[in-house]
């Protein structure tokens, strides 16, 4: 049995992207650090790490931002290695410890790249940022590792122009949703023509679990499927975006949905998905939820449909379940009119008010 050199226990640290720094500190001695990533669900990263090529560490990292639970194990060098040419995330890293900061500079296609972390214990604050660094932006709840692993696959040579783009703040996500026949595929579709230019728009996954996979919504544990596919979605949608200069996404329902189809309320979302409903809430920088429509439009829409089921009546409650479950985020609009175009003209407002912030 190996030893275990930590964990699991919590690791609290701030993660800065360096803009700027005394060059001095590039003569400090430093450790060559190759480490690669295994593709993990969810607020997961599995990580495999070679020190100076001589020793090598696993390492099971649970959260995400300034508290992390992490579980690290020794690892045989030769398998180490082995498991590095397999993975397709890994980057190279010159690492220096200065006054309790890892100092790490990137290698490779990530070259240019500087990050600054500290790592406190127990209620220990952590400091202020040192004098020999005289730019920085705070992104621990926006970078990690992982995503520059993610960001190196998709870049060679000297890019470091290409990937400060990358590194730019999150883009603000944006969610469509309301209940069965609200519009809500005709209105994607006419925000897509008009703002594909600065919107990725991303297409619903349950329609694509039920339609293109075969999974039936009746299958054990499909809430907790379509949440993992929806955040991997999510996370490549928005990689994506970065890199076609777009300047929001948009999709069509996000996580919370999920509410609405639950008995359980929030208790049953959060033992499905491991994640608070007020947490996933807090990801989206606006909500729109469209309102029901006239039951004539419906009537018609459904016979376009055969496969929806709801009476108007069901849909009109399915439709106030999911405006429901995304209400206390505050950041939920109601979008309605008297005719459709009052109705697209509603969502668009709220859209644009998203990015012109």
């Amino acid at each position: 049995m190996e030893q275990v050199l930590s964990g699991p226990g919590i690791e609290r640290e701030r993660r800065y992207l360096v803009r700027a720094f005394d060059q001095s500190v590039l003569d400090k001695p430093s450790r060559h650090i190759r480490q690669g990533y295994f593709d993990v669900l969810g607020e997961r990263s599995f990580r495999v790490r070679v020190l100076d090529a001589m020793e090598a560490v696993v390492t099971l990292k649970t959260g995400t931002g300034e508290s992390r639970l992490e579980h690290e194990l020794p690892l045989n060098l030769d398998a180490a290695e082995l498991m590095l040419t397999v993975t397709p995330y890994a980057l190279d890293k010159k690492r220096r410890k200065i006054d309790g900061w890892d100092f790490d500079v990137f290698e490779g296609p990530l070259s240019g790249i500087v990050l600054a972390e500290y790592e406190t214990h127990g209620d220990e604050a952590a400091p202020a940022l040192p004098p020999w660094i005289t730019d920085a932006i705070d992104v621990t709840d926006s970078l990690t590792n992982l995503h520059l692993a993610r960001l190196a696959r998709e870049i060679s040579g000297d890019a470091t122009d290409a990937v400060r783009a990358h590194l730019a703040p999150r883009l603000p996500k944006i969610v469509l949703t309301g209940g069965p026949c609200s519009g809500k595929s005709a209105m994607m579709a006419e925000i897509a023509l008009a703002y594909g230019a600065v919107l990725h728009c991303v297409p619903e996954v349950a329609t694509i679990l039920i339609a293109q996979v075969g999974i039936s919504p009746s299958t054990p544990g499909f809430q907790s499927i379509v949440y993992r596919v929806q955040r991997s979605f999510e996370e490549a949608a928005e990689l994506q975006a970065i890199a076609d200069g777009k300047r929001a996404v948009l999709l069509d329902r996000g996580t919370v949905d999920a509410l609405a189809y639950m008995a359980g309320g929030e208790e049953e979302f959060l033992r499905l998905t491991g994640k608070t409903a007020a947490h996933e809430r807090s990801r989206y920088a606006k909500v729109l939820c469209l309102a029901a429509a006239p039951r004539d439009v419906f009537e018609r829409e459904k016979r376009n449909n055969l496969a929806r089921a709801e009476e108007f009546d069901q849909a009109v409650e399915r439709g106030t379940l999911v405006t429901d479950a995304w209400a206390p985020g505050g950041n939920a609009d109601v979008v309605d009119g008297t005719t459709w175009k009052e109705k697209l003209a509603c969502a668009v407002r709220a859209l644009e008010s998203v990015l012109a912030a």
